[in-house]
Formats: C-alpha cells, sequence, structure tokens
C-alpha cells in the first residue's frame, strides 16, 4: 500500500468520523423545505483508470518516450464544491455549478531509480456546469444523480534527477541533471455521479470523471558538470499521450 492510499484512507476515516458524530447529534428529523440556491463542499479519494493508471515497470520513466502512453498516476485526493439552483418544487431538479481539485502522484516505483529526485505528480482542476436531480424517498433521506460538462486545467509538476554519463574505459565520466518541465493543458471535462443524501446534509456518491485527451509538451534542462567546465543545454519535447479518467469516491456536507 503505498503513501498516498494511506493518506486518502485517513482522511476519509476521519471525515466519516466527523459525520457519524455529527449525525448522532442530529436530536430531529430535518425537512429541506423550498430553497433556491445550495451550497456543498466534499472530499474523497480518486482511483485512476484505463491509460491513465497503467502501469509497466519495466520501461523507463514516463512522459518523454513517444512510445510510451503510460500516465502511470497513482490513487489520489480529491476536494471540491459545488452550487445548485433548484428549479422545481421540493429542490428536486436543477442546475449546477462544481469546481475540483484532483492530485495524484505518478510511477511510485520509480522511486527506486536512484538518480530521480523529484517524481511528477498530475494536479487536475476541472470546472463544469450541469444538471442534478433529486428523489425523495424520506424525509430524511434522497437519492440523486448529475451530470456535467466543462473544462480541464491540468498540470504536471517537474521530473528532476542527476547521475553520471560518459563513463567507461574511453571517456572520463560527467555529472549530469535534468529537469524536464511540462506545459499545461486545458482540456475537455466531464462527470456524471450518483450518490444518497442524509437529512439534507449529509451525502456519499460515486463518480466517473473523464477529464480529457492530450499530448503532453515541455523543455528539459540538461546540465552537464565536466571537465571543461559546466554545459547547459535547453531543449523542447513531445512526450507522451495523457487520457484522463479516474473513478472518485467522496463524502459532502451541504449548506
Amino acid at each position: 500500500m503505498n503513501k498516498s492510499f494511506r493518506k486518502i484512507a485517513c482522511l476519509i476515516a476521519i471525515a466519516a468520523t466527523t459525520m457519524g458524530a455529527a449525525m448522532a447529534q442530529e436530536a430531529k428529523p430535518t425537512t429541506a423545505g423550498n430553497k433556491k440556491l445550495e451550497f456543498s463542499v466534499h472530499l474523497g479519494g480518486s482511483i485512476p483508470m484505463g491509460g491513465f493508471e497503467t502501469c509497466d515497470e519495466e520501461l523507463p520513466p514516463f512522459m518523454v518516450l513517444g512510445h510510451n502512453n503510460y500516465a502511470q498516476a497513482n490513487m489520489g485526493l480529491n476536494l471540491g464544491g459545488k452550487m445548485k439552483y433548484n428549479i422545481s418544487p421540493n429542490n428536486r431538479f436543477g442546475f449546477m455549478a462544481t469546481i475540483d481539485l484532483f492530485y495524484n502522484s505518478a510511477f511510485s516505483y520509480a522511486k527506486d531509480y536512484k538518480d530521480i529526485e523529484d517524481i511528477p505528480s498530475y494536479i487536475n482542476i476541472p470546472l463544469m456546469l450541469g444538471i442534478n436531480y433529486d428523489y425523495n424517498i424520506t424525509t430524511d433521506l434522497s437519492i440523486w444523480g448529475e451530470a456535467g460538462v466543462g473544462a480541464n486545467l491540468r498540470i504536471i509538476t517537474p521530473w528532476t534527477g542527476k547521475g553520471l554519463t560518459g563513463s567507461n574505459d574511453y571517456l572520463a565520466s560527467e555529472e549530469l541533471a535534468y529537469e524536464y518541465k511540462y506545459d499545461n493543458a486545458i482540456t475537455l471535462a466531464a462527470q456524471v455521479g450518483i450518490g444518497a443524501k442524509l437529512m439534507d446534509k449529509f451525502s456519499l456518491g460515486i463518480h466517473y470523471y473523464y477529464l480529457g485527451y492530450d499530448v503532453v509538451h515541455g523543455t528539459v534542462n540538461y546540465e552537464t558538470n565536466h571537465t571543461g567546465g559546466i554545459e547547459v543545454k535547453k531543449s523542447v519535447f513531445k512526450g507522451i499521450i495523457v487520457n484522463t479518467s479516474m473513478l472518485v469516491v467522496r463524502m459532502g456536507y451541504h449548506f
């Protein structure tokens, strides 16, 4: 079990404990009544799917090899908020606007490579508009479904490392430091989700997020320290295809 998974498990456990304590303090059933605007915040874990999570440990670290379309993302964290504008009685149907933050570290096995210093991570920030429908089962329990589309900002943190190059019987060893910087990208975003809401305050949902398809571009800086001094080279590169999709399980609190 990697560190990211343990962090997510701890955060969800803390949130679940807090939610349970708050529910226990509710002395009376609550009713939502009619209200135009609703706000909520949510916390959960994201599970990479498809090419976003595929990993082949026999391949070298990713992001620069054109033949290696493996995003190799680990389980991650999701934080976000939602605003819903109700347009029907009993708050059943409404339009919504959402903002999310997803954080997924990449290819944790690469920490075993002694020349790697900083491993890239994926940060996705989607903004979406959509629809939400609630169906009341009892006074304190409802189920809901929603769908949204919008745009996503994808950020990849730098990959840095150092090592030796040119070490053999004929060439002297040279110290090499490198840094890959990845361009930010705007991609399509879409999501669908279902869940349940209790006492009009607490919710548990499961969502599928698709955050776009894009070819990674960026710049790489090489700094070589040899007998003639320090030589710095900079070039651009075209890397892998990142096709971002994930399953998200999260809990929410509604205002």
